[in-house]
């Protein structure tokens, strides 16, 4: 949806028998480091009062799958984990070959 159809979409907010009209619109913008940038021009009077919504930067799916097997993987075994030898086998696998 265009701004200017946001625009149009207004809601309607009544107190007592007094309707008053509040625009409401959603804008997309980026940050540059120095100034929030309209990703669209949008005519905006001064002192306009904003509410601005902060956004999670988008994350690599592949990159976030590996990071949540690493960390259950990690809940998986203690920290003071005792570690197998063969030697502690009861009865050994005659087809496994060590690499």
């Amino acid at each position: 949806m265009r701004a200017a159809e946001l625009v149009s979409a207004a809601r309607v907010l009544v107190l007592g028998n007094n309707p008053h009209v509040m625009q409401t619109v959603t804008l997309t913008a980026r940050f540059d480091g120095q100034q929030i940038l309209l990703d669209e021009p949008y005519q905006l009077e001064a002192n306009t009062p904003l509410m601005i919504t902060i956004l999670p930067k988008p994350v690599d799916e592949q990159a976030a799958w590996q990071q949540l097997a690493a960390q259950n993987l990690a809940r998986a075994y203690e920290v003071e984990e005792v570690e197998y030898t063969i030697a502690d086998l009861r009865e050994p696998n005659p087809e496994y070959r060590a690499s």
